[in-house]
Order: structure tokens, then sequence, then C-alpha cells
């Protein structure tokens, strides 16, 4: 869902920030448009935007929620609350790069992480209908590992995107 942070154009990465009003109005839509879908659990990121969503969402559910630490987002480190019009062309090329020295999570560790998590799924969690509250690029992989597309380790958005509060269905 949406916070002040992506209205604003900040980087979010791993911070702590609220769904902003239009995100709570976006999440409380599509909680309702799919309360006619239930679902035994839902497994979310642990950060406080993906849990108010993944509670909103469970209004309609009455299930328990579980956080899971290996759908955090990726980790934008010095870069986190950032605006993007303020990064000069070295800050958006370092970015792009994922460069370690400015303490960013790769990509190939999301992807090893949401490997992990796809991988144990119905290990870790037995039951029959699970619902994913997550963020961008860990769904763009989680999307790909669930429908056996090849996902490429090193850029999640070479593949179908997502917007904010969209949920897609998979059987596995």
């Amino acid at each position: 869902g949406r916070t002040n942070w992506n209205e604003k154009l900040r980087t979010q990465g791993r911070s702590q920030n609220q769904l902003s009003k239009t995100g709570k109005e976006d999440a409380l839509k599509i909680a309702q448009n799919f309360s006619k879908n239930k679902v035994d659990l839902i497994v979310c990121s642990p950060l406080m935007r993906t849990v108010q969503t993944a509670n909103i969402i469970n209004r309609f559910q009455g299930v328990k929620v579980v956080k899971d630490k290996r759908l955090i987002e990726v980790d934008q480190g010095i870069f986190t609350g950032k605006k993007y019009s303020q990064m000069t062309p070295s800050e958006h090329e370092a970015k792009r790069q994922r460069l370690a020295e400015c303490k960013l999570e790769s990509w190939r560790s999301v992807y090893e992480r949401v490997r992990d998590f796809a991988d144990n799924l119905k290990k870790d969690y037995p039951y029959q209908r699970i619902l994913v509250v997550t963020h961008e690029s860990l769904a763009i992989y989680l999307s790909a590992f669930l429908s056996g597309q090849e996902a490429d380790a090193d850029n999640p958005f070479s593949m179908p995107r997502f917007s904010n509060a969209e949920i897609r269905e998979f059987e596995i």
C-alpha cells in the first residue's frame, strides 16, 4: 500500500512508514473486493505498511497473520528516505548497480530469500490458501517462482511489475 513517502517520491526501503490515507483507502477497497475469496492464513513482511495492509484485508478474512522476515523490503541503504529528485546522477547509478559501499542489498540477495520463501511455502505454511502481503520487487520474484517463469536474479524489474495493492493468484 501507498505511504506518504511514496507520494513524496522518497526511497522507502526498510523504513517503518505507515500507510497514507490513500494507501488505507486502496487497501480497504482491495480487501472488500477480495472478501469473497477466503484464505486460511495471511503472511506478510514485518514492516508497518505491509502489516497495516494485511490487517485491513484481515477485517474480512478473520485469520492468523504471520510476519515473515524473508518478505521484508529490499534494503535501500544510504538512500532510504532520500527523494529521487534530489539524487545526483552518480547516486542514481550507484542505486541502479546496487553498490555495496552504499549499504544496498543486492538483487541476488533478495532473489535468494524470496526463492527460499517460495521453495518452503508448503512446508512452512501448510495451509490451502495463503495471502502474501509484501513489496513490489519481492512480489515480482515470488510471482516468477510460483508461475514457473525464469527470474532474472540481478533485475526484478525486467519482469512484469505490480501495482500498489494488486492481488495475483497462483496455484502451487
